[in-house]
C-alpha cells in the first residue's frame, strides 16, 4: 500500500503536482498518436491517482471523452486505464466507472449507422467487461438503470393516446442500445450470480413492453 510507506507524506505534494500537470498536458494534446503514447505510460500511475479522489474523478472524465471520441488505439488505451482504475481505486469508484461508461455509451448511440456501429459494439463490449470486475457493484448499477428504462416505458404507456409522439421517448436507438447493453451483461454474468438473475424478469418485461408498444 502506497499510504503505508513512511516516505509517502513527504512525497504527496510532488506526486499530486505531477498528476495535475500531467492532466493539464493531456488536455492540450490534439494529435491521437501523442494521446495514445501518453495513455500507454499513464496506466502505471493509476495507483497514485487512486490516492487523490478528486484527481481520479477528473481523470476518469478525460478518459471517458477519449474512449468515445478517439481513434481505435486511443479508445483501447483509454478503456485500459478505466479498467485499471475500476480495479485499483477504492470503493465505490468502480460504480463511477460503470455509470460513466454506460452513460457515455448511451449518449454515443444517438446516431447509429454503418460508420458508428463498430464503435458502439466496442463500447458495449467494454461495458460488459467492466461489469465483470465486481458483480455486486454491477448489480447496483444495473438495478438503477434497468429501473430507469422501465419507468420511461411506463410513462410512455400511461401517456399513449393522450400525447402525440409520446412513443418516440422509447422508440429510438438510445433506448434500444441501452437495453442491449444490459441484455449482454445479464447473459454473461447472471447464470453464475443469483443477484443478477433477479434482474432477468424486469429486463425481459421492458423488452416485451417496448415490442408491444408499437407492434
Amino acid at each position: 500500500m502506497i499510504k503505508s510507506s513512511k516516505k509517502w507524506i513527504r512525497l504527496v505534494p510532488y506526486v499530486k503536482s505531477f498528476l495535475i500537470n500531467t492532466q493539464f498536458f493531456m488536455a492540450q494534446l490534439s494529435e491521437q498518436k501523442m494521446r495514445a503514447f501518453a495513455l500507454r505510460h499513464l496506466e502505471q500511475y493509476v495507483p497514485f491517482f487512486a490516492q487523490f479522489p478528486g484527481l481520479s474523478r477528473r481523470y476518469l472524465r478525460d478518459l471517458l471523452e477519449m474512449w468515445s471520441t478517439g481513434d481505435e488505439t486511443t479508445r483501447l488505451l483509454a478503456f485500459s486505464n478505466i479498467h485499471e482504475m475500476g480495479i485499483t481505486c477504492p470503493s465505490p469508484f468502480l460504480d463511477l466507472c460503470l455509470k460513466g461508461t454506460y452513460l457515455t455509451y448511451v449518449r454515443s448511440s444517438r446516431l447509429v449507422n454503418t460508420g458508428t456501429l463498430p464503435l458502439l459494439t466496442f463500447m458495449r463490449n467494454c461495458v460488459v467487461e467492466l461489469c465483470g470486475i465486481d458483480v455486486a457493484a454491477s448489480y447496483r448499477v444495473a438495478f438503477v438503470y434497468i429501473r430507469q428504462l422501465a419507468v420511461h416505458l411506463r410513462d410512455v404507456l400511461l401517456s399513449k393516446g393522450t400525447e402525440k409522439g409520446a412513443a418516440d421517448a422509447v422508440h429510438n436507438w438510445q433506448f434500444v442500445y441501452a437495453l442491449s447493453a444490459w441484455v449482454e451483461v445479464l447473459a454473461q454474468y447472471a447464470p453464475s450470480n443469483e443477484s443478477l438473475r433477479h434482474l432477468l424478469f424486469p429486463l425481459a418485461q421492458v423488452n416485451f413492453g417496448l415490442i408491444d408498444l408499437c407492434p
